[in-house]
């Protein structure tokens, strides 16, 4: 294996000196989009998790941009030219500010906090962002759940275009068994203290440097480093590292060539020890033409001493009036480790075997932009071994374990922002997909469809809005064994009618409400673990 790392970052060092030197590559962005997906907040998994809206990570940071884009014809209709004065007075900017900060409490019993702040000066910026969240259910006994993340990070810009990054997080989650009663069927048999809740605790450290502006010899370089460190309240423990190594040459107007090289190593400790260690060398070369996008490559794969190839390539062409379509294969390893597989379902025993998912998808879709319509449609079909199913487990029924399976998986995906009327805007997300399981009867406990319908009010100009969203999920479906037979049942669909209210009291002070789950939809998503129903939330927000 050491061999194998050698080779691949010896590959990745020739092939950024051996290149001819030519000037970097000034691009400016076509009509390529990318929808972006705002106000996607939804039910969480099993828990009123991140059904208020809460802060996005915070991340200012200035990079080299690089674009590949394919020309468009634009479908505008412009105004017949008017006549107008040699100085015409325009609008002054609306005040920048460096910090956002939240605070809130509803009914049932709950609160919520952000606090964000980033500053610059000519070398050095600094960033910091805070957030809590937490709700106690009434309906049933020990329906609590809390959660605190933070980040405190900055970025060094050297002289000569050197950017040096460096972040410290801390995330902890707070989870009870709360779906214990139901289990077992007997009040009277209580859990431990020690043993009736899970807490999570990750402490993460990244470094990073990378090029801030074109370097003389027109190559863009960029390696950083990843480690996060968690803990569990039952001794568990989890290491993951993760090195990268990548750079990019540009070939006159038109082609590129880059090569990455990663290495990704996970220690998980509980009853055994268990190791996932993958390593990946990616070379890729492209070129966009007037109408054209090409990119080619290979993603070189080794885990546990054995190699997989996995071919990269995306074909692009822009179709006129705003439309671009889209072809490609990819694939990879992704880790189905503690720290992921909680994060999906936590009530997880702590002693899952972990092992790496093998992907190979390919995939047809449409996007652009066109008469105000922001939108992208995908279609795909992937096999993957090793997919995550969920069971329960068979001594701990409140607990699940991770169950794995290959499958073929059939994907639609659909998102599209638009505006509805003056002031009124909206969004639509679907997210389908058919899992059939080779072994499984059904993919138990994953989602086969996720929607969701945002629409955004202005009432006053930069002072008060309204925001309304609607989330669907399907039922998902699990195993009840009994003496004689396996039997499949379902979970409750979910349906999430939520409204959130904004309004600016002053320039720097303003309130928020939150009318969560109106539908009062209390389904389980994993079984015997309800969700909140309907809870509201109101506080102050500011920004200086």
């Amino acid at each position: 294996m050491t061999k194998f790392v050698i080779a691949i970052v010896a590959a990745v060092v020739a092939s950024c000196t051996f290149v001819k030197t030519s000037s970097a590559q000034t691009e400016l962005p076509g009509s390529q989009v990318r929808v972006e997906k705002l106000f996607d907040a939804r039910l969480a998994d099993a828990e009123r998790v991140q059904l208020p809206p809460s802060l996005p990570a915070l991340d200012t940071s200035t990079v080299a941009q690089r674009y590949e884009a394919v020309a468009v014809e634009s479908d505008i209709d412009y105004e017949p030219p008017k006549i107008r004065p040699l100085a015409v007075k325009t609008e002054t900017p609306g005040p920048a500010y460096k910090g956002y900060a939240r605070a809130g409490a509803g009914l049932p019993l709950g609160w919520i906090g952000d606090l964000a702040y980033v500053t610059r000066n000519n070398q050095v910026q600094l960033r910091t962002d805070v957030h809590t969240y937490g709700v106690r259910g009434t309906q049933v006994e020990n329906q609590d759940y809390s959660e605190v993340r933070g980040r405190l990070g900055g970025t060094y810009y050297a002289d000569r275009g050197m950017a040096i990054d460096l972040d410290f997080d801390y995330d902890r989650r707070a989870y009870n068994y709360y779906g214990f009663a139901a289990t077992v069927a007997d009040t009277s048999v209580r859990l431990a203290e020690d043993q009736s809740s899970q807490h999570f605790g990750v402490f993460g450290i990244r470094a990073g440097v990378r090029n801030a502006k074109p370097t003389p010899v027109g190559i863009d370089y960029r390696a950083n480093v990843d480690a996060r460190f968690l803990n569990d309240n039952f001794a568990t423990k989890e290491r993951n590292v993760l090195l990268g190594l990548g750079g990019r040459r540009d070939f006159g107007d038109d082609w590129y060539a880059e090569a990455d090289v990663f290495i990704d190593l996970t220690t998980f400790e509980d009853v055994a020890e268990q190791n996932l260690n993958n390593y990946a060398f990616r070379p890729v070369v492209g070129a966009h033409f007037d109408k054209l996008g090409l990119r080619v490559g290979i993603n070189v794969a080794n885990a546990a001493d054995e190699f997989r190839l996995f071919p990269l390539a995306e074909v692009s062409y822009a179709l006129g009036g705003g439309y671009v379509a889209v072809a490609g294969i990819d694939g990879g390893l992704r880790k189905n480790n503690y720290e992921s597989l909680t994060r999906y379902l936590p009530w997880l025993v702590v002693d899952p075997e972990l092992r790496n998912a093998e992907e190979r998808r390919g995939y047809v879709g449409l996007q652009g932009q066109t008469r105000g319509v922001t939108y992208e449609a995908r279609a795909g079909f992937a096999r993957v071994n090793n997919l995550a199913l969920f069971g329960r487990d068979d001594s701990l029924a409140y607990q699940f374990r991770p169950q794995y399976d290959t499958a073929n998986i059939v994907s639609l995906n659909v998102s599209a922002t638009m505006p509805l009327a003056d002031r009124l805007s909206g969004t639509l997300i679907v997210d389908s997909r058919f899992i059939n399981p080779e072994t499984a009867d059904e993919p138990f406990l994953l989602p086969s469809l996720d929607a969701a319908v945002r629409v955004n009010y202005e009432l006053i100009d930069d002072r008060a809005t309204v925001q309304g969203g609607l989330t669907v999920q399907n039922g998902l479906p699990f195993a009840v064994e009994t003496a004689e037979l396996t039997q499949v049942e379902r979970t409750e669909f979910l349906l999430d009618l939520s409204v959130q209210g904004d309004y600016w009291i002053t320039e720097k002070l303003g309130a928020f409400l939150q009318l969560n789950n109106l539908l009062n939809n209390r389904r389980e998503k994993f079984p015997n673990y309800p969700i909140v129903g309907t809870n509201v939330m109101v506080g102050l927000t500011g920004r200086f």
